[in-house]
């Protein structure tokens, strides 16, 4: 099998797959993720497809590994990513994002601030290093301009960049939610997605466990969600996207210690629970009709139409390891994951790259097998 760029032709044929009636769930149930080896409760939700197995294991000499299932089947990209002995990527506890060009933007709490490699995994340059400590990352297009948006949590505050690493606008504390101390005490920042409109979304998911809207010039406008088990509050809300999918777009949370994913409409009205029984959430990108979840006991998972499993990656059995940020770089095992953080679909090839919570640092790209 080859691997590499997906042609459109093969790109279509994901995107039918993956939207295909055999994926389908019923519409009153929530969907749930696939089973785990702990055990989990699954209230009345289906039954999600079985395991194929234990997952591949690289060689001594770290050969590409499979991960998934046809027609969700990847490869991973050993040595991906890698930088001079003078620097270090880690620790890694942020963002990732691609712009159309297929460079790479990881986010680092390394002093050097955000690393820039090319598809191939040439690293570029670093920039920004005032930013570094930034928890997530995403690019936005705006009339034919890339735009870097991300959460600086090291210095609780949000920012868009130009694609150089210029900041282009601040957003401080929301001094008038009215919930923060004076000079912004209780605010930790933890994710940020940004709608069609270029109104902001901010979440505050190891602070108030809010979510504050913001227009396109960063006009504070409203808060909701807030800190809780029922539906439409948070146990740590760490990640955020805009699902386009449907007839119209809607704001898609991470609710991380709930285990579950929340949909609510952009005017910030609560609207149903997306998925449940997931590990721990951290991060969303969508890619077509398929969703990639980063969660952080050990795997990624990938959802079509309807929020329907499709396949699970790099799952690790050793529950050991789940979310362990200083698991040593001889542990780990290619095509394993530890403990993913955020992550980000190539709009253009369909590669996935994952970036874990971890003290050296990984980032792993996943190629589509075809």
């Amino acid at each position: 099998m080859k691997v590499g760029l997906v042609s459109p032709a093969a790109l279509a044929s994901m995107l039918i797959a993956i939207s295909s009636p055999c994926f389908a769930q019923k519409a009153a149930a929530t969907p749930a993720a696939p089973a785990r080896t702990s055990a989990q409760k699954t209230a009345s939700t289906p039954a999600p497809p079985t395991r194929t197995g234990a997952l591949k294991t690289s060689s001594p000499a770290v050969r590409p590994v499979q991960t998934g299932a046809a027609p969700f089947l990847f490869r991973t990209v050993p040595g991906w990513g890698a930088v001079p002995s003078e620097l270090s990527i880690g620790p890694t506890h942020g963002g990732i994002a691609v712009d159309r060009a297929g460079n790479v933007y990881v986010a680092s709490d390394n002093k050097a601030g955000i690393f820039v490699f090319a598809r191939e995994g040439r690293l570029l340059r670093t920039m920004a290093p005032e930013f570094a400590g930034t928890h997530a990352l995403l690019i936005h297009n705006e009339n034919g301009t890339e735009y870097l948006y991300g959460v600086h949590l090291r210095r609780t505050r949000a920012f868009k960049m130009t694609l150089d690493g210029t900041p282009v606008m601040i957003l401080p504390f929301p001094r008038k939610a009215g919930v923060y101390g004076p000079r912004g005490e209780g605010y930790l920042p933890s994710a940020i997605a940004v709608a069609l409109d270029q109104s902001i979304f901010v979440a505050d998911g190891y602070g108030s466990n809010l979510i504050h809207k913001y227009s396109p010039q960063g006009e504070y406008l409203r808060s909701f969600g807030g800190k809780g088990r029922e539906e439409g509050k948070f146990l740590a809300c760490i990640g955020l996207a805009i699902d386009s999918r449907g007839k119209k777009p809607l704001l898609l949370a991470c609710d991380r210690d709930n285990r579950r994913l929340q949909y609510f409409d952009l005017d910030g009205n609560f609207v149903r629970v997306a998925v449940e029984n997931l590990g721990r959430p951290s991060s969303l990108s969508f890619f077509g009709q398929c969703l990639a979840i980063a969660e952080n006991e050990g795997r990624v998972t990938l959802l079509g139409k309807d929020n329907a499993v499709a396949a699970s990656l790099g799952e690790n059995p050793d529950q050991k390891e789940w979310g362990d940020f200083k698991l040593p770089r001889a542990s780990w095992r290619e095509g394993i994951f530890v403990a993913p953080h955020s992550l980000c679909w190539d709009p253009v090839t369909g590669s996935l790259y994952v970036q874990e919570w971890s003290m050296e640092g990984r980032v792993t790209k996943l190629e589509p097998v075809r």
